[in-house]
Formats: C-alpha cells, structure tokens, sequence
C-alpha cells in the first residue's frame, strides 16, 4: 500500500469528505478544497487531526492556517516526515 502524501492526501479527502478519489481535480495541486468543499471549522480540524494520525505528525496551528490546496497539504505533511538517513557509498 503507497502512504506517499502524494497519493494518500487525495484519498483521505476524498474519503472524509464523499468525493471520488478519482475526480480528476482531486489528482490538481492547486485543487482548492477548503473552499471548492466548502469545508466548515470542524471538518478542517478533522481532516488536520486525520493527516497527523495518518502520517504520525504534528501539524501546528500557524501552519495549518495556510493550508488551502492538496498540494500545500502535500507539502505540508512531506516537510514533517522524518528523513531517512544519508546513503554513504564507500569506494
């Protein structure tokens, strides 16, 4: 199963909110789901504690204010994933 944010972001959306994942607007970064859905307080704080449960991360406040679009929550989640240690290749 790919828990990429790329392709887990759109589904948790589509999921919480009865949108068919395959629409192809939920497949756009610029996809504008807080107002296209519009979303009310309580489903934003839902889907930001969905994300978080999701992902293992904490999303703060300030940040989540300035989420609109898939890709600002793709990018968002992709920024608090830890990262994986560097590849040292030895000759």
């Amino acid at each position: 199963m790919d828990k990429s944010p790329e392709k887990k972001v759109p589904e948790i959306i589509g999921e919480m909110f009865g949108v068919w994942t395959h629409r192809k607007d939920l497949k756009d970064r610029d996809f504008e789901f807080v107002g296209e859905l519009e979303l009310d307080g309580l489903a934003l704080l839902e889907l930001k504690m969905e994300l978080e449960d999701e992902f293992g991360i904490e999303i703060s406040e300030e940040a989540w204010e300035n989420i609109h679009t898939i890709g600002q929550a793709i990018d968002c989640v992709k920024s608090l994933l830890p990262k994986p240690p560097p590849v040292i290749i030895l000759p």
